[in-house]
């Protein structure tokens, strides 16, 4: 019971809106959890990061922060498989592993490695975000799984749940955008 309360509260407290820094912490019987939140080399690594997306839609560095959120959302959600992931994340240039996902189609990630690419790619346009973890089993989707990792970023004074792996948005009031 205490375990799943340390990992409710860890991922409560991870927010994305620093550089990167990657902890996986294992508490046994199947919990794991990865926490982002502080340190790549920031110009060097989010420019690279940049760059390659624009080469990919040159219309994201014309986009307002919301529209810019969703089509890079829908870019990774289209761009990279969602399966076992059969590769380990470089958290030390997460854009050579996103230059790998785009490039070969039989690579993939789960929802976790996915949500740490989508937060790594809104960050090099400057669109602070936070890590979502949820638990038990997650309802209405169209593959059940006992637990799943989303994004909310922070657009216009407010944070908006924005999950890459599903494709879609909520904003208040349960409307979607998406």
């Amino acid at each position: 019971m205490r375990q799943k309360f340390i990992v409710k509260l860890l991922f409560l407290c991870c927010v994305f809106m620093g550089g990167l820094v990657y902890l996986v912490v294992n508490f046994g019987a199947g919990y794991q959890i990865a926490l982002s939140g502080g340190m790549l080399e920031e110009d060097k690594e989010l420019g690279n990061i940049r760059k390659f997306l624009l080469t990919q839609n040159p219309e994201l560095g014309k986009l307002n922060q919301l529209n810019l959120s969703i089509t890079i959302r829908d870019l990774l959600h289209k761009e990279i498989s969602y399966k076992p992931s059969n590769i380990k994340i470089n958290y030390m240039d997460l854009e050579g592993t996103m230059r790998m996902l785009f490039s070969d189609k039989e690579l993939g990630v789960y929802c976790g490695g996915l949500v740490i690419i989508y937060m790594a790619a809104l960050k090099s346009f400057g669109i602070p975000s936070r890590y979502v973890g949820m638990y038990k089993y997650t309802v209405n989707s169209p593959k059940p799984v006992p637990s799943h990792a989303s994004v909310d970023v922070y657009v216009n004074g407010r944070w908006i749940a924005m999950d890459p792996t599903f494709n879609f948005s909520i904003q208040a009031k349960n409307e979607y955008l998406s």
